[in-house]
């Protein structure tokens, strides 16, 4: 299976100590002849101001974002467009 992709990444820090920090991407992706617009919102495991980065688009047979190490998935959404 060929999954291409087009992407849309955002972040969100906070200015304040003790604060998560989240990640979320948009993705297009074409699976099995679909246009499918797949996203999510990744939250940082720690308490570091660092975003977590890079979030991957859904494998092969997958229709999930992938969030990095040290993060975890808390936000999942997709849209197919079946006029494509």
């Amino acid at each position: 299976m060929k999954v291409e992709s087009e992407q849309v990444l955002f972040e969100v820090s906070a200015n304040l100590p003790r604060i998560k920090i989240y990640s979320g991407a948009l993705f297009t992706v074409k699976i099995e002849g679909y246009m499918v617009q797949v996203g999510g919102i990744c939250q940082r495991d720690d308490l570091t101001a660092i975003p977590p980065t890079p979030i991957l688009p859904p494998s092969p047979g997958s229709k999930e974002i992938r969030c990095p190490a040290g993060s975890q998935l808390i936000e999942a959404m997709q849209f197919v467009d079946e006029n494509d």
